[in-house]
C-alpha cells in the first residue's frame, strides 16, 4: 500500500473525486461520438440513488458504425 495514499483525509478525497470526469460519449473510431439520436440516459450510483452521469444511449445506427470501422480496421 502506498503510504502517501493511505495518509490522505476524508477532503481529500472528496477534492480527487470531485476532479474527476467522467466521459459519457461513446468510443467510435478512434474518438468520443454522442450518440447518432443525441439521446442519453442516467446512470445512477446505486450507493446514494443520485445521478452520476448521462451517458450516451447507443442504438441500431450506433452498433452499425462500430462494426463497420471495426471492420474496416480489422481488414486492412
Amino acid at each position: 500500500m502506498n503510504v502517501q495514499t493511505s495518509q490522505q483525509s476524508y477532503s481529500d478525497w472528496q477534492l480527487r473525486a470531485g476532479a474527476i470526469s467522467i466521459e459519457c460519449r461513446a468510443f467510435i473510431d478512434g474518438g468520443y461520438v454522442h450518440a447518432a439520436s443525441g439521446r442519453t440516459f442516467e446512470t445512477i450510483n446505486p450507493a446514494t440513488g443520485r445521478v452520476l452521469a448521462h451517458v450516451a444511449a447507443c442504438d441500431d445506427i450506433d452498433v452499425d458504425r462500430a462494426v463497420k470501422v471495426a471492420r474496416r480496421s480489422f481488414d486492412s
